[in-house]
């Protein structure tokens, strides 16, 4: 996706390089926040949309934080939701659970500790 023209404007209009050293894209510019960080995403995700038309979408880490996945999923694309029961012995529920009870400020049984 580095040579995709919408990719290349956004590196190219970053600052981030110079003529003789382009930047190239990595998991550093990528990972970039704030409105600089911003248009070269989403020039990647139209890039992604139009070089690889039969994907539903993108799956990625979070900048802030390696453990949470997040999702950038087509309009087009149809959605299964899947349920299951919170398990306070299931590490990714019971950090869910802790995130949100910190959010609302609650304190949380035992178990989910």
């Amino acid at each position: 996706l580095d040579k995709h023209p919408l990719v290349r404007a956004a590196l190219e209009s970053s600052g981030l390089g110079t003529p003789l050293n382009p930047a190239r894209l990595d998991e550093g510019i990528v990972r970039l926040g704030g409105p600089l960080g911003r248009v070269i995403t989403q020039a990647l995700s139209r890039a992604a949309r139009e070089w690889l038309p039969n994907t539903a979408g993108l799956a990625y880490r979070s900048r802030l934080d390696d453990e949470e996945w997040c999702w950038a999923i087509w309009d087009y694309t149809d959605v299964q939701i899947r349920t299951e029961r919170l398990d306070p012995a299931h590490r990714h529920h019971r950090r869910a659970v802790q995130h949100a009870a910190q959010l609302l400020e609650i304190t949380t049984p035992p178990e989910w500790r």
